[in-house]
């Protein structure tokens, strides 16, 4: 079992015990009581296995469905991912007892078939030995430790569904088809994957990577977990893992250390983004409350030019009933395209409220978590002409934005200019910030 810090709290071994049902259930009991909602339980089994798909133990065997079961396995209930590698004859008749949501399974064969030994490496299994081989980086060093590279997206490291494509394109025995599934719906695939709906989720889970972020989406009114939103992972502006929580909003995702933003959707909600650095060693709690997109408070709307065309980034909330100043800070998730030199944003006024905006900025944020500000050089209100002076500092001067109620049928706006610096090669994020104030409740009426 992989676990990282902060989820640290075994101080003993919890795996070094005989292959029996006895000290089966004397594991999976201690993993059950200290489990961990960011833990990867990593099982390998490497016995025999029987015509009837049963693992043999030591003098004793356990059916598929009773190793899957509450009695066993089945009673971890806290973790991330569980992964499966199964060498063993006829292991493909785990695949259906032990699929469901964040559960990953590699068998070395079909429920039907036997599984073979090395042709060249007799002491392993074909299946195994390539597989484990690509999450170590290199073959056993009892056969030379001749190094494997299984890195096929080149992000430092290797997936386990990296690993079953690449056992599964060196396995030689012809007689065995490892199978996998990882979504959950208890048919497995064979040959490269993705295939069939399955491959998709192995690409989030790395064997002995003891870093990344884990939390919860959640409605940020209600606070009910939201299940089935979509969790996305940016750095260098470039989508590097995605993923659906489960039915709890729960996700973990493992990264190396380093800088990065982390989204999190819904239908019905506003996107939010969040950077987050990871650190060796530690999975960095992030969660996120959601608004709905037809809840209260008052904001103008976002826009962010992409080069070609204006692109819709939600509302940024500066509600305050009072008339008080907010400050809202917005990480984009559109990557702005610079024209004639200059990153181009656009703000319109929500049609049922009326704001009062103090100063606008924008921020990149570099690699190394420093952020760049991008001067503002240009502010055009749809009515009131040239503002930006009102627009440079946070001071007593406003700029009034009024919704199509309040003026006429047709909503203010206000085009945004920034001076783009640098190229944002470095940068892994743009964060939109906006200070002041909207007094009226959009759906309060």
């Amino acid at each position: 079992m992989s676990r990282p810090q902060p989820c640290v709290g075994l101080s003993t071994s919890i795996i070094d015990f005989s292959a029996t049902l006895t000290d089966l259930d004397t594991v999976t009991d201690t993993i059950a009581n200290s489990g961990h909602d960011c833990d990867t339980l990593f099982v390998f089994t490497n016995d025999h296995g029987e015509p009837d798909g049963s693992l043999d133990l030591w003098g004793e065997t356990i059916s598929p469905w009773t190793f899957a079961g509450s009695g066993y396995i089945g009673k971890i209930e806290k973790y991330a991912w569980r992964a499966f590698e199964m060498k063993q004859c006829h292991s493909g008749a785990f695949v259906a007892p032990l699929s469901g949501p964040r559960t990953l399974i590699a068998t070395a064969c079909r429920d039907d078939e036997s599984a073979w030994g090395g042709l060249d490496h007799p002491r392993y299994g074909e299946f195994s030995f390539y597989f484990n081989a690509a999450l170590k980086g290199a073959e056993p060093s009892y056969y030379g430790g001749t190094p494997v590279d299984a890195d096929v997206n080149d992000d430092s490291r290797v997936s386990f569904v990296e690993a079953f494509n690449y056992a599964q394109s060196h396995d030689e025995r012809s007689a065995e088809h490892p199978q996998y599934d990882d979504n959950g719906d208890g048919i497995s695939h064979e040959g490269q994957m993705p295939a069939g709906g399955d491959g998709s989720q192995g690409s989030f889970v790395f064997i002995g990577i003891d870093s990344g972020v884990t939390g919860v989406v959640r409605d940020a009114a209600t606070g009910d977990a939201l299940p089935h939103s979509t969790v996305t992972v940016k750095k260098s502006l470039q989508v590097v893992q995605e993923l659906e929580t489960g039915n709890d909003g729960q996700y973990a995702i493992a990264l190396p250390p380093g800088i990065y933003i982390v989204w999190a959707s819904h239908t019905g909600y506003y996107n939010l983004g969040q950077p987050v650095g990871v650190s060796a060693g530690v999975y960095t709690t992030l969660n996120f409350g959601l608004t709905k997109s037809t809840g209260g408070g008052g904001c103008p709307f976002l826009q962010a030019r992409d080069g070609s065309d204006y692109v819709d980034e939600g509302l940024l909330d500066i509600h305050n009933a009072e008339g008080v100043d907010v400050t809202c800070e917005h990480v984009l998730m559109t990557v702005p395209e610079p024209v004639n030199g200059a990153y181009e944003f656009r703000l319109i006024e929500h049609p049922k409220t009326i704001s009062d905006i103090d100063q606008v900025q924008l921020y990149g944020l570099l690699e190394d978590g420093t952020l760049e500000e991008h001067p503002l050089i240009s502010a055009q209100h749809s009515e009131d002409g040239n503002v930006l002076n009102l627009l440079l500092g946070s001071d007593d001067r406003r700029v009034e934005e009024k919704g199509a109620d309040h003026n006429g049928g047709t909503s203010q706006s206000i085009d945004l200019k920034f001076a783009a610096l640098n190229p944002h090669t470095d940068v892994i994020a743009f964060i939109f910030t906006i200070e002041g104030n909207n007094m009226f409740c959009k759906v309060c009426d």
